[in-house]
């Protein structure tokens, strides 16, 4: 979708005696294929001294015989060789046939016309010959003397109107049809086959039908013979060939320098030297302010000239356009230039001629046929985006006018955005972006562009662990969501955390994943503690003591952890004592271990207690002097419970009778201290 908006030229009031009606450029015309326009038989269509028919033609194919490609038809032998056909064929050959007597009698030119080219043809009989001209000059001859036999057949434009003799359909767009009832001279053609007929033409009288094909359905004849016609089938379109209301003309070598003008105030020129050359310069009045492109915001609606060059061959020609008196421009030279278009019908659009604003004038080299008309130029808004863009949340696009106009005002769905005024936007969320331009007169918007903003994937580590020891083991990455994205990071491989390469100290593992041409990132950081070093155990009487210091200890006691954590533990068992270091980050050392065999013989009595009988046989008091509350344990000497009682008063009983026969280890921990015996089960 494109707003436009245009800010329309201020044009001063001219009272001209032109016809703005006027119908724009040659108007329309027919094309046909397989059908025909069908104009009842008169008695002014039938001349029998002489006769002109003419028309302009662009053949889409052509025939492979001379006699097929009919243009007009007023011909057929059923009641013997009757009428006249102006017709194309056999590779771009004009013929002009008619019946004189029992026979027929034709003039044909070379096969020198080209498909998809305009042309105008004539055929005419001047009493002694038939002759053809193919865009004003005399392209065949026949010489004949006699009374055209004319019949009772109506005229067909577009196929042969006689139906027995077969189709002969005309493959292309066919124009301003004429027939007169006298023989043209060829400068009568030339004079105005650009033109369109008026009561001026000098064998005005003479004109038997003249049909512009500018309206669909019934086809009017413009002449005084009301030669009214019905199309079957054929389609109205616009047309190219080159027609207007005035024309000069000029033919053969030599300089050919020819100039027309618009009531005094502005003018075409055409220079040119080539050999071989025909050039004609018509003018349209009337004009359509449609089909323009490439900036062109407005032409003059008053009239516009065309160059129709004529040569079989392709040849340049300097023109010169004067504005001079020319009220379009007044004032608004800055944003002047000449529109053009290589064939009526076609849109409008910049001929970047070279202006001269002292001499008024316009100067171009061009070749073959162009139209010209002075316009406003303005620059069009030249994105360097368009259409629908993608983008991923927190991205931008930049939209670019990389036109060159002075000011800038981008839009949104809401309407102007504020600030937003330089060449180039950045927009970051979803929705429709334009800019509209301003330069002077000229005011312009651009296409919009859609925006979508795609949201990136969001990111959870779930339970991926923060904390780490360096001497811990490779932990697998695998709790992150969405699944399927890639970890990253120092220490991080085949997705995979691995404690002792990231390093001590802190470290952060990246992930991210892609959804939708979108990829969503985010970090997780951990960090690494260190691990003390491990401990030497040394024995201090009925103690074990790890050393250096550190912040705890973990000990084991052949194998169960013991509820010491400090540095020192008291023996209480044979067996093998184990000891890690703990920093204060939670990192365990290696285990140091240290194997005791003579706890049997150690006794400890950091508070007063006394047992009887010992040895026992079953019955064991235990007696501890000045205590509220504590444990009693009785273990095997390698360091197994066997027997667990709490105390609150200074005598205890215990019972060892389910015991085996051998020696035990009490320890009595209490408030006020703690004790070690060794008793004796018999």
């Amino acid at each position: 979708m494109k707003k436009i908006t245009q800010v329309l030229l201020a044009m001063i009031s001219i009272a001209l005696s032109i016809n703005l009606n006027a119908q724009v450029g040659s108007g329309n015309a027919y094309d046909f294929s397989s059908d025909n326009i069908i104009i009842p038989n008169s008695t002014s269509l039938s001349p029998t001294s002489n006769i002109t028919v003419e028309a302009w033609i662009k053949a889409d194919s052509w025939a492979a015989n001379s006699w097929q490609n009919v243009i007009v038809s007023k011909d057929g032998w059923a009641s013997g060789n009757q009428g006249y056909t102006l017709r194309a064929g056999a590779n771009g050959t004009l013929s002009f046939n008619l019946a004189f007597g029992p026979s027929w009698y034709e003039a044909e030119s070379a096969p020198v016309m080209v498909a998809g080219r305009w042309y105008h043809v004539a055929g005419t009989y001047d009493g002694s010959n038939i002759n053809v001209y193919i865009n004003g000059e005399l392209a065949g001859t026949t010489p004949i003397s006699g009374t055209i036999n004319q019949g009772s057949y109506d005229v067909s434009i577009g196929n042969i109107v006689y139906a027995p003799g077969g189709t002969r359909y005309f493959d292309g767009i066919i124009d301003e049809v004429r027939i007169w009832g006298t023989a043209l001279p060829q400068s009568s053609i030339q004079e105005y086959m650009c033109k369109h007929i008026s009561s001026a033409h000098a064998q005005f009288g003479s004109l038997a039908a003249n049909w512009k094909f500018d309206a669909a359905g019934t086809v009017v004849d413009e002449s005084v013979n009301g030669n009214d016609g019905t199309v079957n089938g054929a389609n109205l379109v616009l047309s190219g060939a080159a027609l207007g209301d005035e024309s000069v003309y000029a033919y053969g070598g030599g300089v050919i320098d020819l100039t027309l003008d618009y009531m005094g105030m502005d003018s075409l020129n055409v220079l040119t030297n080539t050999v071989d050359q025909t050039v004609h310069i018509y003018r349209v009045d009337g004009g359509s302010t449609s089909n323009l492109s490439g900036g062109v915001s407005q032409i003059d609606n008053t009239h516009y000239y065309g160059v129709f060059t004529a040569g079989s061959t392709a040849y340049s020609y300097n023109s010169t356009y004067y504005y001079g008196a020319s009220p379009f421009f007044a004032g608004n030279e800055s944003y002047a230039d000449l529109a053009g278009r290589t064939n009526n019908g076609l849109a409008w659009s910049p001929t970047s001629s070279n202006m001269n604003t002292t001499a008024n004038t316009f100067d171009n080299l061009f070749t073959q046929r162009r139209e010209l008309v002075p316009a406003i130029i303005c620059d069009q808004p030249n994105l360097n985006v368009s259409g629908s863009v993608t983008i991923c949340d927190g991205d931008t696009v930049q939209i670019v006018n990389s036109g060159t106009n002075t000011i800038n005002q981008w839009h949104d769905a809401n309407g102007p955005i504020a600030g937003a005024t330089s060449a180039t936007y950045n927009a970051l969320t979803s929705g429709d972006y334009f800019v509209v331009v301003n330069a002077g007169i000229c005011t312009d918007s651009s296409d919009i562009i859609n925006v979508t903003v795609t949201p990136l994937p969001q990111i959870d580590f779930g339970t991926t662990p923060t904390a780490y020891c360096e001497n811990d083991g490779t932990t697998m990455l695998n709790m992150a969501t969405p699944s399927g994205g890639l970890y990253s990071g120092n220490g991080v491989s085949g997705g995979q955390f691995d404690p002792a390469t990231a390093g001590v100290g802190s470290s952060f593992i990246y992930y991210q994943v892609a959804s939708s041409g979108c990829v969503g990132k985010d970090s997780l950081q951990v960090t690494v503690g260190s691990a003390p070093a491990t401990p030497t155990i040394s024995q201090n009487g009925t103690q074990l003591c790890a050393s250096p210091g550190a912040a705890s200890y973990t000990w084991f006691i052949n194998g169960t952890a013991s509820a010491t954590t400090t540095e020192c533990i008291d023996i209480t068992v044979n067996g093998t004592y184990e000891v890690a270091a703990v920093s204060a980050e939670g990192c365990h050392s290696p285990v140091a271990s240290f194997n005791v065999t003579d706890a049997s013989i150690i006794e400890t009595t950091l508070i007063d207690v006394n047992v009887a009988p010992n040895p026992t046989s079953g019955l064991l008091t235990v007696f501890v002097g000045n205590t509220s509350e504590g444990t009693i344990t009785i273990n095997s000497l390698e360091g197994k419970l066997m027997i667990e009682q709490s105390i609150n008063k200074t005598e205890t009983e215990l019972d060892l009778s389910s015991l085996p026969m051998g020696v035990y280890m009490l320890v009595i921990n209490a408030n006020n201290g703690t004790a070690v015996k060794r008793i004796v089960k018999k």
